[in-house]
Protein backbone atom coordinates (compact mmCIF):
# COMPACT_ATOMS: atom_id res chain seq x y z
CA UNK A 1 0.00 0.00 0.00
CA UNK A 2 1.25 3.57 -0.52
CA UNK A 3 2.74 5.93 2.08
CA UNK A 4 0.11 7.92 3.58
CA UNK A 5 0.57 11.51 4.79
CA UNK A 6 -0.64 14.49 7.04
CA UNK A 7 -2.55 16.73 4.76
CA UNK A 8 -1.42 20.08 7.02
CA UNK A 9 -3.19 20.54 9.79
CA UNK A 10 -6.64 18.97 8.64
CA UNK A 11 -6.75 15.82 10.31
CA UNK A 12 -7.02 13.88 7.13
CA UNK A 13 -4.26 11.62 5.82
CA UNK A 14 -3.80 11.21 1.49
CA UNK A 15 -1.68 9.22 -0.51
CA UNK A 16 0.97 11.67 -2.08
CA UNK A 17 -0.37 10.51 -5.08
CA UNK A 18 -3.80 12.83 -5.69
CA UNK A 19 -5.70 11.15 -8.86
CA UNK A 20 -7.07 14.32 -11.02
CA UNK A 21 -9.77 13.95 -12.99
CA UNK A 22 -9.98 16.97 -14.68
CA UNK A 23 -8.33 15.40 -17.69
CA UNK A 24 -11.34 12.71 -18.19
CA UNK A 25 -14.06 15.81 -18.37
CA UNK A 26 -16.24 16.95 -20.74
CA UNK A 27 -13.44 20.04 -21.68
CA UNK A 28 -10.65 17.26 -21.98
CA UNK A 29 -10.34 13.50 -22.48
CA UNK A 30 -14.01 13.16 -22.33
CA UNK A 31 -13.70 9.81 -20.56
CA UNK A 32 -16.96 7.49 -20.59
CA UNK A 33 -18.41 7.34 -16.94
CA UNK A 34 -17.60 3.40 -17.12
CA UNK A 35 -13.99 3.57 -18.12
CA UNK A 36 -13.74 7.43 -15.66
CA UNK A 37 -15.12 5.04 -12.89
CA UNK A 38 -12.90 1.58 -13.38
CA UNK A 39 -9.26 3.47 -13.52
CA UNK A 40 -10.47 5.60 -10.43
CA UNK A 41 -11.18 2.04 -8.62
CA UNK A 42 -7.64 0.66 -10.14
CA UNK A 43 -6.04 4.02 -8.24
CA UNK A 44 -8.13 2.79 -4.98
CA UNK A 45 -7.29 -0.67 -5.12
CA UNK A 46 -3.62 0.37 -5.82
CA UNK A 47 -3.62 2.47 -3.03
CA UNK A 48 -4.26 6.07 -3.27
CA UNK A 49 -6.90 7.22 -1.41
CA UNK A 50 -6.97 10.64 -2.53
CA UNK A 51 -9.27 12.16 -5.35
CA UNK A 52 -9.59 15.47 -6.96
CA UNK A 53 -12.54 16.66 -9.02
CA UNK A 54 -14.72 19.88 -9.31
CA UNK A 55 -18.31 20.98 -10.45
CA UNK A 56 -16.85 22.28 -13.95
CA UNK A 57 -14.89 19.12 -14.95
CA UNK A 58 -18.04 17.01 -15.05
CA UNK A 59 -16.60 13.98 -13.07
CA UNK A 60 -18.61 13.45 -9.95
CA UNK A 61 -20.29 10.70 -11.85
CA UNK A 62 -16.75 9.08 -12.52
CA UNK A 63 -15.77 9.77 -9.33
CA UNK A 64 -18.71 8.76 -7.62
CA UNK A 65 -19.01 5.29 -9.57
CA UNK A 66 -15.44 4.57 -9.02
CA UNK A 67 -15.54 4.53 -5.38
CA UNK A 68 -19.48 2.85 -4.77
CA UNK A 69 -19.25 0.47 -2.24
CA UNK A 70 -16.12 1.46 -0.95
CA UNK A 71 -14.97 2.48 3.06
CA UNK A 72 -15.65 6.24 2.62
CA UNK A 73 -13.82 7.24 5.55
CA UNK A 74 -11.21 5.54 3.82
CA UNK A 75 -11.23 7.67 1.04
CA UNK A 76 -10.42 11.73 0.61
CA UNK A 77 -12.40 13.88 -2.03
CA UNK A 78 -11.37 17.28 -2.83
CA UNK A 79 -14.18 19.48 -4.99
CA UNK A 80 -14.34 22.28 -6.01
CA UNK A 81 -16.69 25.74 -7.38
CA UNK A 82 -16.55 28.18 -9.99
CA UNK A 83 -19.40 29.96 -8.28
CA UNK A 84 -18.50 33.79 -7.96
CA UNK A 85 -21.86 34.60 -5.73
CA UNK A 86 -22.58 33.22 -2.31
CA UNK A 87 -26.18 32.41 -4.05
CA UNK A 88 -24.40 30.17 -6.81
CA UNK A 89 -21.78 28.61 -4.18
CA UNK A 90 -25.23 27.51 -2.36
CA UNK A 91 -26.55 25.91 -4.90
CA UNK A 92 -23.62 24.39 -6.44
CA UNK A 93 -22.59 22.91 -2.37
CA UNK A 94 -26.26 21.53 -2.35
CA UNK A 95 -25.58 19.37 -6.04
CA UNK A 96 -22.67 18.12 -4.84
CA UNK A 97 -23.43 15.15 -2.35
CA UNK A 98 -26.33 14.16 -4.60
CA UNK A 99 -23.37 14.22 -7.52
CA UNK A 100 -20.62 12.83 -5.76
CA UNK A 101 -23.69 9.98 -3.67
CA UNK A 102 -21.97 10.72 -0.26
CA UNK A 103 -23.04 12.69 2.88
CA UNK A 104 -20.51 15.08 2.89
CA UNK A 105 -16.90 15.65 0.97
CA UNK A 106 -13.43 16.33 2.54
CA UNK A 107 -12.31 19.28 1.20
CA UNK A 108 -14.20 21.89 -0.79
CA UNK A 109 -12.40 24.89 -3.06
CA UNK A 110 -13.15 28.03 -4.75
CA UNK A 111 -11.78 27.21 -7.65
CA UNK A 112 -8.97 29.22 -9.44
CA UNK A 113 -8.43 32.46 -7.94
CA UNK A 114 -6.97 34.41 -10.18
CA UNK A 115 -5.56 38.11 -8.68
CA UNK A 116 -6.47 39.39 -5.09
CA UNK A 117 -9.39 40.96 -6.67
CA UNK A 118 -10.67 38.14 -7.37
CA UNK A 119 -10.11 36.68 -3.83
CA UNK A 120 -12.11 39.74 -2.37
CA UNK A 121 -15.22 39.41 -5.12
CA UNK A 122 -15.54 35.94 -3.71
CA UNK A 123 -15.65 36.39 -0.25
CA UNK A 124 -19.28 35.39 -0.14
CA UNK A 125 -18.15 32.02 -1.82
CA UNK A 126 -15.71 31.86 0.82
CA UNK A 127 -18.55 32.49 3.60
CA UNK A 128 -20.32 29.50 1.75
CA UNK A 129 -17.85 27.58 1.91
CA UNK A 130 -17.20 28.27 5.60
CA UNK A 131 -21.32 27.55 6.40
CA UNK A 132 -20.96 24.29 4.53
CA UNK A 133 -18.57 23.04 6.77
CA UNK A 134 -20.63 24.21 9.93
CA UNK A 135 -22.86 22.19 8.47
CA UNK A 136 -20.87 19.20 8.30
CA UNK A 137 -21.57 18.90 4.25
CA UNK A 138 -17.78 19.68 3.96
CA UNK A 139 -14.73 18.35 6.27
CA UNK A 140 -12.20 21.37 5.20
CA UNK A 141 -12.21 24.97 3.10
CA UNK A 142 -9.68 26.25 0.73
CA UNK A 143 -8.85 27.71 -2.99
CA UNK A 144 -7.44 26.91 -5.64
CA UNK A 145 -5.03 29.49 -7.19
CA UNK A 146 -4.21 27.31 -10.93
CA UNK A 147 -1.19 29.24 -12.35
CA UNK A 148 -1.21 32.42 -10.17
CA UNK A 149 0.88 32.79 -7.36
CA UNK A 150 1.84 36.47 -5.86
CA UNK A 151 -0.16 38.30 -4.04
CA UNK A 152 -2.64 35.24 -4.36
CA UNK A 153 -0.61 32.76 -2.56
CA UNK A 154 0.09 35.91 -0.01
CA UNK A 155 -4.44 35.88 0.39
CA UNK A 156 -4.59 32.20 0.85
CA UNK A 157 -1.22 31.61 3.08
CA UNK A 158 -2.68 34.71 5.73
CA UNK A 159 -6.45 33.76 5.54
CA UNK A 160 -6.92 31.29 8.63
CA UNK A 161 -9.84 30.22 6.80
CA UNK A 162 -8.21 28.42 3.94
CA UNK A 163 -7.05 25.45 5.14
CA UNK A 164 -6.08 24.23 1.86
CA UNK A 165 -4.18 25.20 -1.24
CA UNK A 166 -3.99 23.14 -4.39
CA UNK A 167 -1.29 25.59 -6.47
CA UNK A 168 0.67 24.81 -9.56
CA UNK A 169 4.01 23.36 -8.45
CA UNK A 170 6.41 21.77 -11.05
CA UNK A 171 9.83 21.35 -11.63
CA UNK A 172 10.09 24.70 -14.11
CA UNK A 173 6.74 26.03 -12.99
CA UNK A 174 5.78 26.14 -15.84
CA UNK A 175 2.97 28.66 -16.79
CA UNK A 176 2.93 30.19 -13.44
CA UNK A 177 1.97 33.93 -13.26
CA UNK A 178 2.36 36.47 -10.59
CA UNK A 179 5.56 35.57 -9.09
CA UNK A 180 9.17 33.97 -10.32
CA UNK A 181 9.71 30.08 -9.75
CA UNK A 182 11.69 30.76 -6.87
CA UNK A 183 9.37 32.62 -5.11
CA UNK A 184 6.26 30.32 -5.61
CA UNK A 185 8.52 27.23 -3.78
CA UNK A 186 9.14 29.97 -1.06
CA UNK A 187 5.28 30.14 -0.70
CA UNK A 188 4.40 26.84 -0.79
CA UNK A 189 7.18 25.95 2.04
CA UNK A 190 5.53 28.64 3.91
CA UNK A 191 2.34 27.44 3.49
CA UNK A 192 3.35 23.73 4.23
CA UNK A 193 5.13 25.23 7.09
CA UNK A 194 2.27 27.33 8.87
CA UNK A 195 -0.05 23.95 8.63
CA UNK A 196 -1.59 24.33 5.39
CA UNK A 197 -2.59 21.34 3.64
CA UNK A 198 -0.55 21.91 -0.20
CA UNK A 199 -1.05 19.93 -2.98
CA UNK A 200 0.39 20.75 -6.55
CA UNK A 201 -1.27 20.88 -9.58
CA UNK A 202 -0.07 20.56 -12.98
CA UNK A 203 3.46 18.80 -12.35
CA UNK A 204 3.46 17.81 -16.14
CA UNK A 205 3.17 20.95 -17.70
CA UNK A 206 -0.52 20.15 -19.10
CA UNK A 207 1.26 17.72 -21.08
CA UNK A 208 4.58 19.59 -22.32
CA UNK A 209 6.50 17.30 -20.02
CA UNK A 210 4.89 14.23 -21.08
CA UNK A 211 7.84 12.44 -22.09
CA UNK A 212 9.65 13.40 -18.68
CA UNK A 213 6.43 11.67 -16.62
CA UNK A 214 8.62 10.57 -14.46
CA UNK A 215 11.62 12.41 -13.59
CA UNK A 216 8.69 15.56 -13.05
CA UNK A 217 6.78 13.49 -10.53
CA UNK A 218 9.76 12.59 -8.59
CA UNK A 219 10.60 16.39 -8.50
CA UNK A 220 7.16 17.27 -6.99
CA UNK A 221 7.51 14.97 -4.89
CA UNK A 222 10.77 16.81 -3.26
CA UNK A 223 8.88 20.26 -3.53
CA UNK A 224 9.55 21.21 0.84
CA UNK A 225 5.55 21.74 2.22
CA UNK A 226 3.88 20.33 -0.28
CA UNK A 227 1.95 17.00 1.21
CA UNK A 228 0.86 15.72 -2.42
CA UNK A 229 0.07 16.29 -5.88
CA UNK A 230 -2.18 15.70 -8.59
CA UNK A 231 -2.11 14.33 -12.08
CA UNK A 232 -4.88 13.81 -14.53
CA UNK A 233 -4.81 9.71 -15.81
CA UNK A 234 -6.89 8.29 -18.50
CA UNK A 235 -5.23 4.86 -19.42
CA UNK A 236 -4.30 2.20 -17.16
CA UNK A 237 -0.99 2.15 -18.16
CA UNK A 238 -0.80 5.89 -16.59
CA UNK A 239 -2.44 4.86 -13.18
CA UNK A 240 0.15 1.93 -12.80
CA UNK A 241 3.15 4.19 -13.44
CA UNK A 242 2.10 6.81 -10.96
CA UNK A 243 1.66 4.74 -8.44
CA UNK A 244 5.31 2.97 -8.75
CA UNK A 245 7.04 6.31 -8.81
CA UNK A 246 5.36 7.48 -5.45
CA UNK A 247 5.78 4.17 -4.29
CA UNK A 248 9.52 4.53 -5.33
CA UNK A 249 9.32 1.80 -7.45
CA UNK A 250 11.33 1.41 -10.77
CA UNK A 251 9.26 2.00 -14.01
CA UNK A 252 9.29 -0.44 -16.74
CA UNK A 253 9.86 0.96 -20.10
CA UNK A 254 7.08 -0.54 -21.54
CA UNK A 255 4.60 0.54 -18.72
CA UNK A 256 6.19 4.45 -19.41
CA UNK A 257 5.70 3.71 -23.10
CA UNK A 258 2.40 2.95 -22.62
CA UNK A 259 1.52 5.60 -20.34
CA UNK A 260 3.07 8.19 -22.82
CA UNK A 261 0.97 6.49 -26.34
CA UNK A 262 -2.20 5.99 -23.88
CA UNK A 263 -2.95 9.95 -24.23
CA UNK A 264 -2.54 10.34 -27.46
CA UNK A 265 0.99 11.08 -27.43
CA UNK A 266 0.74 13.36 -24.48
CA UNK A 267 -0.86 12.71 -20.51
CA UNK A 268 -2.51 16.03 -21.04
CA UNK A 269 -3.50 18.86 -23.73
CA UNK A 270 -0.57 21.46 -23.62
CA UNK A 271 -1.46 25.12 -22.17
CA UNK A 272 -3.18 27.85 -24.33
CA UNK A 273 -0.87 29.67 -26.23
CA UNK A 274 -1.93 32.08 -23.58
CA UNK A 275 0.07 30.83 -20.85
CA UNK A 276 3.30 31.06 -23.06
Amino acid sequence: MLEKVPYGNTGLTVTRLCFGTGQMGHSRFKTPIDEGARLIRLAYDLGVNFFDTALSYGTHPHVAHGLRGTDRSRVVISTKTNAKTRADAEAQIEMVQEELETDYVDVFLMHSVRTEADYEARQGVLEALCRAKERGITRHVGASSHIYSGQVMRRLIDDPRIEVILTLGSKDMLGLRGATPDQQRAFIAEAGGKGKAVCLMKVLGEGRHAADAEECMRAALAIPGAAAFTVGMVNEAQVRMAVKVVAGEPVPEDLRSAALKGAEVEWARTFPDHYD
